[in-house]
């Protein structure tokens, strides 16, 4: 058996993001700032975060939401991002924090770049009941 560094995809050395999100923090998290780059990749999407200002080190949920919306305010933070998009699809990998920062690079084939256009990305806290602390909406990059 031997080692071999896998060389990056194309996609992110030579193209250009189809989808990007600005992420923000909600009141409780202003300092929590982010940006999501969607690559078309392999009939899928390669999917490029990173994420400053997290409130403590560990697991993060991304998820895309239905809506383009990410005002605050009420009960809910985002809760304007409206439900998971698609149903039961819209987990995405955690972003792991170390220090406050995170970087995450991954695929998926459950969408293109294209087919989230004008939904939302949002980071949910910690744990099972993480609540919604940062939002952003996919739009062209």
């Amino acid at each position: 058996m031997y080692d071999r560094t896998s060389p990056l995809p194309l996609a992110l050395t030579q193209g250009r993001p189809a989808g990007r999100a600005l992420l923000r923090g909600d009141e409780a998290h202003p300092d929590l700032l982010g940006e999501v780059l969607l690559y078309p990749w392999q009939g899928g999407t390669l999917v490029l975060t990173r994420l400053t200002g997290l409130p403590g080190d560990g697991l993060y949920p991304l998820h895309i939401h239905a809506a383009g919306a990410c005002q605050t305010g009420g009960d809910v933070p985002f809760h304007c991002a409206g439900p998971f998009y698609p149903p039961g699809l819209a987990a995405l990998a955690p972003v792991l924090s170390s220090g406050g920062t995170a970087l995450s690079l991954h695929d998926t084939r459950r969408f293109t770049p294209e087919q989230v256009l004008g939904r939302s990305l949002v980071l949910h806290g910690r744990g099972a009941a993480g609540g919604r602390i940062a939002c952003g909406v996919i739009r062209r990059a």
